[in-house]
């Protein structure tokens, strides 16, 4: 873990949603990009409990499903990753390689309602994240905040993150 490493702080529900926030819809695509950016590091905390809200009401509403579903989903992504290792086993034990592949599609077809229970759990809070972020206007302490975010003062898990998707927060962006 980086110890320069700091998480934004929980905004306000009034900044977040309610009477202060400005929503409006950005001019251009190079406004709305700069946008997007600037709230996903501002409102990263806010987001982030969104996610957990959501995925946890699924949770109580659907639990076997929810349970069913990650349990595949992980399964389904630890062997993505593993793809090497499960070259090898195919390689020594070809007829256990392909009972093994008629299973794991067996239960996914069998459990796909419970996939896509998990699926919606997770695309839901992302596309409202996305719609939020699009629509919110940034405040003056927004746009501090990404200043200081964008020079390295300090670092944030969503700026890391979008560092690493190739999204850099630019320079000048004050316009919104």
């Amino acid at each position: 873990m980086d110890p320069d490493l700091k998480l934004e702080q929980l905004r306000t529900l009034d900044d977040f949603l309610l009477q202060s926030a400005r929503f409006q819809v950005p001019a251009d695509f190079t406004r709305l990009r700069k946008r997007i950016k600037a709230n996903l590091v501002y409102y990263q905390s806010n987001y982030f409990v969104l996610l957990l809200v959501v995925f946890l009401l699924f949770g109580l509403l659907r639990p076997k499903e929810m349970i069913l579903g990650t349990a595949i989903t992980a399964l389904l992504i630890i062997l993505i990753t593993q793809v090497e290792l499960f070259r090898d086993i195919q390689r020594q034990y070809p007829v256990l390689s392909v009972l093994f592949v008629v299973l794991v599609t067996y239960l996914f077809l069998m459990l796909l309602g419970s996939v896509m229970v998990f699926l919606v759990a997770v695309a839901v809070p992302v596309g409202l994240t996305i719609l939020h972020a699009s629509l919110r206007t940034r405040n003056i302490r927004n746009k501090l905040a990404n200043q200081m975010d964008r020079v390295g003062l300090r670092r944030t898990p969503m700026g890391l993150l979008l560092d690493e998707l190739g999204c850099v927060l630019e320079a000048g962006s004050g316009e919104d």
